[in-house]
């Protein structure tokens, strides 16, 4: 019935003319695709598309329409190049889909790593029944931000930030490490840009990188920098056995091969 009534309103909306009536088809298709979220036992990814999809969405885009027309314009051209173009963006997400592993196959790469550990130990660890809840609001509840650089004599070496989410909490109340991380680097650009209005538009590399970080960093919890004991062929046979791949010499870990799920 829930996907029925999907289907009925996608087919109004691409109907519609009205932009107001459009915004509102919308907000009702978050409605639904959150009760089907739900159905699924996937509340908490419900409750985002209910608030974001349905509710902040909305509202930003009937601010919108408050500033534009609310009749689109009939179109002036034919509509087959936008056809052409959304057919072959589906054909090609579709042909992607076919190097994964069938679906729900209990030998595929993850279901063989971390997803045994999360289904044992979701309740004991975190008291969550549900699984997905827990691995969203728990065990990315510590979170890293930074680079890995691989390739020399150290085999791996880390530097960036370690945010957990005690930490987190104590700055910025009922957030979490991940949400911390991106809105310290997004608040350290717009005070960059207030006090810069003048420079235009900047590409990320042609900013102030000291300057920027220094606005953001204490946000990011303690910055490290470490070694790591890691290379592309630890675990091979746990990540590629599933493709049949052989292993590589030890010395053609660091070749870009290695890092291809297929040749």
């Amino acid at each position: 019935m829930l996907l029925t009534l999907l289907a009925v309103v996608t087919v109004a909306i691409v109907r519609q003319r009205s932009l107001f009536g459009v915004v509102i088809l919308t907000s009702i298709y978050s409605f639904l695709m959150a009760s089907v979220l739900i159905v699924l036992d996937a509340v908490d990814v419900a409750m985002t598309e209910a608030s974001v999809g349905a509710g902040v969405s909305t509202v930003l885009l009937l601010a919108t329409l408050h500033l534009i027309k609310t009749t689109e314009m009939r179109p002036v051209r034919p509509h087959l190049l936008p056809l052409f173009v959304s057919l072959m963006t589906g054909a090609i997400l579709v042909w992607g889909t076919l190097v994964f592993p069938p679906f729900g196959t209990p030998d595929a790469v993850i279901h063989k790593h971390v997803v045994p550990r999360y289904i044992a130990d979701t309740i004991k660890d975190t008291n969550v029944p549900n699984v997905v809840t827990s691995v969203l609001a728990d065990y990315r509840g510590y979170d890293t931000l930074g680079a890995l650089l691989m390739g020399h004599d150290y085999k791996s070496w880390w530097i960036g930030s370690l945010l957990d989410i005690h930490a987190t909490r104590k700055l910025v109340p009922n957030q979490n490490a991940t949400t911390l991380q991106v809105a310290a680097s997004l608040l350290a650009a717009v005070k960059w840009m207030l006090r810069n209005p003048r420079e235009g538009v900047k590409l990320p590399d042609y900013l102030p990188h000291e300057e920027i970080l220094a606005e953001a960093k204490p946000y990011l919890g303690p910055f490290k920098s470490m070694p790591v004991d890691w290379t592309p062929l630890d675990n091979w046979e746990t990540f590629n056995g599933t493709y049949g791949r052989p292993k590589p010499r030890p010395e053609d870990a660091w070749q870009f091969s290695t890092f291809l799920i297929d040749k």
